[in-house]
């Protein structure tokens, strides 16, 4: 398989993701990015490690976060000695977000794939993050 195929895969598997998406109003947003990260870290994540993940600029990180407070998806948790070390927690609401993007997306999946792709894809996929680590 050469570079092309590789890409030609990859673009593949991110017009599922972005029907995925779709479904959940507005593509796999940063929002949608954070809260995978946070489920993906098992609920708690500190701000840096939602940076060093998601690749958002500090600032508009900070609006972000806040913005999803509001929405009742995560809650902040401060340090009481450190207000630069903060910390988030992925709230119930948040949880079902996930839930439902990651359902949506194992549905567009299905439509299109065997159960046998499927696990193979699994295994591939699983190979490529070991040799992008």
């Amino acid at each position: 398989m050469d570079i092309n195929s590789i890409i030609d895969s990859v673009i593949s598997v991110e017009r599922v993701l972005n029907r995925t998406a779709e479904k959940n109003k507005g593509g796999l947003t940063l929002k949608m990015q954070v809260l995978l990260a946070m489920d993906k870290n098992g609920g708690e994540i500190t701000n840096k490690e939602i940076f060093d993940q998601v690749k958002i600029v500090k600032t508009n990180l900070a609006i972000l976060c806040n913005n999803l407070c509001e929405m009742g998806l995560i809650e902040k948790i401060k340090n009481g000695t450190d207000n630069r070390f903060i910390k988030y927690r992925l709230l119930e609401k948040g949880k079902a977000e996930v839930t439902n993007f990651l359902n949506d997306g194992e549905a567009c999946f299905k439509k299109i794939l065997s159960n046998k792709e499927i696990a193979e894809l699994e295994s591939a996929s699983k190979t490529i993050v070991e040799i992008l680590k």
